[in-house]
């Protein structure tokens, strides 16, 4: 998958190339986030970012090596969400 920005990867893809080393959840964060800040301009999607919380567990991932149990998502700003 060389070449292909880690945003674009699919979450099958992604989550193989980080449990085979390939990809660190910090750098497919970071991904996420450049592709949220090249798009917000004119798609105006979001209400709310919590851009340091979501790198800030994407570094506990890395530091702790943890499995990635979870990956970034957007919700709907009218839906509920609740922590599981």
């Amino acid at each position: 998958m060389a070449g292909v920005e880690p945003c674009m990867l699919t979450l099958t893809e992604a989550s193989r190339s980080i449990r085979a080393g390939k990809l660190s959840p910090a750098e497919l964060t970071r991904s996420c986030l450049a592709m949220i800040d090249r798009f917000e301009p004119q798609v105006k999607a979001w209400v709310t970012l919590d851009r340091d919380g979501a790198l800030r567990e994407a570094a506990w991932l890395e530091d702790e090596r943890r499995a990635m149990k979870s990956v970034c998502c957007a919700c709907n700003d009218n839906s509920l969400v609740t922590s599981f």
